[in-house]
């Protein structure tokens, strides 16, 4: 039924953007790829220079694991959209799947270096690097998206806790600027309170965290790192209950283990 509704609204307008996307997804829910790509070349020979033709068939050979394919396609877009931050992204991905690393360093050096004002593909990068724990990638990506955008409060977020792991300087100023940019933002809080912490201001890390919590009462996370928090300044039958109320949470918490350990310790 929901296909019929679909495909009746393509004969109404066709190019409809939100029906064709309905089609492809419900042709990958049925587990029918091959259909899916049929719709997806329909749109790129429709909208030729649409993103979304492109992204949907790159997409679908991603899913298969095909990611050579899936390069190809997100290229073929590029050609035509040369700007597409949505196909620069899935492009650099797909070559680090396929195993091709120089390939994707390469080709995002070339890219940065053809949209030079363009933040949100370093943005990317710098985020990838953090989930690969490569630090100084992950600095000086996040350190070009603030230069790009002096208003971009999760780079300076980012950067923040970035400098703190890599023990360079700066990292309070760029935490207190996230804050500043985008106040009352538990997760920028959490980031600042928690090298306010680690630089011994305890009394404000504090007050902070407890700010943060009261925005977001049940985030573990926040609740762990309260803890922490606690625990730096001394505080341990106020980290204590805390950690309680964390491992009563069993494995719907990824860092039970972690409040475990730290319980034990008192």
């Amino acid at each position: 039924m929901a296909g019929q509704n679909l495909r009746k609204a393509l004969e109404l307008q066709p190019g409809l953007l939100q029906a064709q996307q309905g089609l492809v997804a419900l042709a990958m829910a049925d587990k029918k790829p091959a259909e899916a790509l049929v719709q997806t070349r329909n749109m790129q020979k429709q909208q030729p220079k649409a993103v979304a033709g492109y992204m949907l068939e790159g997409d679908v050979h991603a899913v298969a694991k095909a990611w050579d394919k899936a390069a190809q396609t997100y290229r073929a877009g590029l050609k035509e959209i040369p700007d597409s931050v949505d196909l620069a992204v899935r492009l650099h991905s797909a070559l680090l799947s396929m195993g091709a690393k120089a390939d994707a360093a390469r080709w995002s050096a070339e890219w940065m270096r053809t949209h030079p004002k363009n933040a949100a593909f370093p943005f990317y990068l710098g985020d990838r690097a953090l989930a690969s724990t490569d630090l100084q990638e992950a600095r000086q990506q996040f350190a070009r998206v603030v230069e790009l955008e002096p208003e971009n409060a999760a780079a300076f977020n980012n950067l923040a806790w970035v400098k703190a792991r890599l023990k360079q300087p700066g990292a309070l100023v760029d935490a207190e600027k996230a804050n500043t940019l985008a106040p009352n933002e538990p997760a920028f809080m959490d980031t600042w309170a928690m090298l306010l912490s680690e630089a011994g201001q305890h009394e404000k890390a504090i007050d902070l965290q407890k700010k943060a919590l009261a925005l977001q009462p049940q985030a573990a996370l926040l609740k762990l790192n309260m803890a922490k928090i606690y625990l730096q300044a001394g505080q341990k039958d106020a980290a204590r209950p805390l950690l309680d109320e964390i491992q009563a949470l069993g494995d719907k918490f990824p860092g039970k283990d972690e409040a475990a350990r730290l319980r034990s310790a008192l």
